[in-house]
């Protein structure tokens, strides 16, 4: 497996775990820069692993079920 397949997984289970995740979640978890975590994140919503919820302050992802 990739680093890039990894670290989806690893999100994907983040996100399953917790009920859903915010960017800065990723950029803990992963050790990455926000613009990495941005990538990923806008990458597994384009592939429909994860979709993306507005809050009134932050943009939340969850598992697509």
């Amino acid at each position: 497996i990739g680093k890039k397949e990894n670290r989806k997984q690893i999100v994907l289970r983040m996100a399953e775990k917790q009920g859903s995740i915010v960017r800065k979640d990723i950029e803990t978890a992963l050790k990455v820069s926000q613009s990495t975590a941005i990538l990923l994140l806008r990458d597994m919503v384009e592939s429909g692993l994860l979709v993306k919820v507005k809050d009134a302050r932050q943009t939340k992802y969850r598992v697509v079920e």
